[in-house]
């Protein structure tokens, strides 16, 4: 079963050594040190993005009152 995949381009290039050397050291590639990283970065952060997105969503349904 095939995923569907959304990507994103990220220029990185000035990392790129960092992202190597920290992959290398975690025995991971640069893809999951990446992906970990940004894992790490929502649960610390989850609360205020499911706020951001709630008010996101009320500013959706008030403009489709107006």
């Amino acid at each position: 079963m095939a995923k569907n995949t959304e990507y994103m381009n990220v220029d990185l290039t000035g990392y790129k050594p960092y992202l190597q050397s920290m992959a290398r050291k975690k025995g991971v590639s640069v893809t999951r040190y990446i992906r970990d990283l940004i894992g790490a970065d929502y649960e610390a952060h989850r609360e205020e993005f499911l706020q951001i997105r709630e008010e996101e969503l009320r500013e959706l349904e008030e403009a489709r009152k107006d």
